[in-house]
């Protein structure tokens, strides 16, 4: 099979996943309209893998600085015999600073790797001292967990300071703005945030929450409004069997975030709730969100253009671009393990893209 026969399987492979899914009735609450999507076909997953929360909590996964550090680069270490699952927004919390992960991979087993990563705390470039338990335990890790697995601590690894642990997903409106894809020099379709522009949205975030964080840091704003986001999170329970969501704010589609089995969906499912909660609270109040336009944004999103390119580790990496939806995907033995998608903030016109008004984006909707 040729090189143009395997990427014409992985996009084929894609969008009739896609086309297969089913939606559920929506779950709403103050803004927020959550569509459950169910495998349509039925068909179960092959793939095995340990989610990143999942691997750090048990000590298969550790992530830490590298050993001269720097902002846009950390090191994971999979030191079990499943691979790890890392998606693009995943924040993780400790090191000199917290950073969120740029982009989906698939780490094989028993492997250590560089992956991306952007900052979301701009005033910290030092060890954290421990101020909880929990900070402790990250601060100073065992040489092995619980049940006897090694942690991934390095000897010389100095006290205070490199491992990191889980931090859930940034704001739903963060991602959404790093993967509306450009066409580079090239023709490739990539992220046309840099760091400067990631903070300056977090900074943003912050000043429309009215949260003031010592360091700047995107945890300090889901602390800040903790009690709201609960609000959220009980209304809007994980729907057995469900592989993830298509989300609406104000009443109209802002994403989704589709796995290849349930089992995912369930362990990140409020953590997902919540980074699209948090743009949710300072949304005014709108009609709600129209059954046959979720249905319309995934079905955008399969017919759009594709691009596919070797993943991080294992698998493809696909990405979408249509005029109004854009979005990624990690493909790897013809499953879509992790599939993000996104209403688009720049509405691409013949062969030029515009910039449209937040407020003219928000009353928009999706054609047929």
């Amino acid at each position: 099979m040729t090189a143009h026969e395997d990427t014409n399987a992985v996009v084929d492979a894609l969008r009739a996943w896609l086309g297969a899914l089913s939606l559920g009735e929506p779950l709403a609450h103050d803004g927020l309209a959550v569509y459950p999507a169910r495998a349509g076909d039925g068909r179960t997953s092959p793939l095995r893998y340990a989610l990143l929360c999942e691997a750090l909590a048990s000590g298969q996964a550790v992530v830490s600085e590298k050993r001269t550090p720097t902002v846009p680069t950390l090191e994971i270490e999979n030191h079990g015999d499943t691979p790890v699952l890392i998606l693009s927004g995943e924040e993780v919390v400790g090191g000199l600073q917290n950073r969120i992960v740029s982009t989906t991979a698939l780490l094989p087993p028993r492997t250590a790797w560089d992956i991306g990563v952007l900052c979301v705390e701009a005033g910290r470039w030092h060890p954290r001292p421990p101020t909880t338990p929990e900070d402790a335990e990250v601060l100073q890790p065992p040489a092995e967990d619980r049940f006897g697995r090694p942690t991934g601590r390095r000897a010389d690894e100095p006290v205070g300071g490199t491992a990191f642990r889980y931090g859930g997903k940034e704001a739903q409106s963060l991602r959404r703005a790093r993967h509306d894809w450009v066409p580079d020099h090239a023709g490739r379709l990539t992220s046309p945030v840099d760091q400067p522009a990631q903070w300056a949205a977090l900074a943003a975030i912050e000043a429309r929450a009215g949260v003031q964080s010592p360091t700047g840091a995107m945890r300090d704003v889901y602390h800040a409004r903790a009690d709201r986001l609960a609000a959220f999170l009980a209304a809007l329970p994980y729907a057995d069997g469900a592989l993830g969501m298509v989300v609406g704010i104000g009443g109209q589609v802002v994403g989704a975030d589709l796995f290849d089995q349930a089992h995912s969906a369930a362990v990140l499912w409020a953590t997902l709730v919540e980074s699209y909660a948090l743009d949710a609270l300072d949304e005014p109040a709108s009609g709600p969100l129209q059954p046959d336009e979720a249905r319309r944004f995934v079905a955008r999103a399969a017919a759009g253009e594709a691009q596919v390119a070797p993943s991080l580790g294992l698998g493809t990496d696909v990405r979408l671009v249509e005029e109004l939806v854009t979005g990624q995907s990690l493909v790897h033995d013809a499953v879509p393990a992790y599939t993000a998608l996104y209403r688009r903030t720049r509405l691409a016109g013949p062969g030029r893209f515009r910039v449209q008004r937040f407020s003219g984006r928000r009353r928009r909707q999706l054609g047929g």
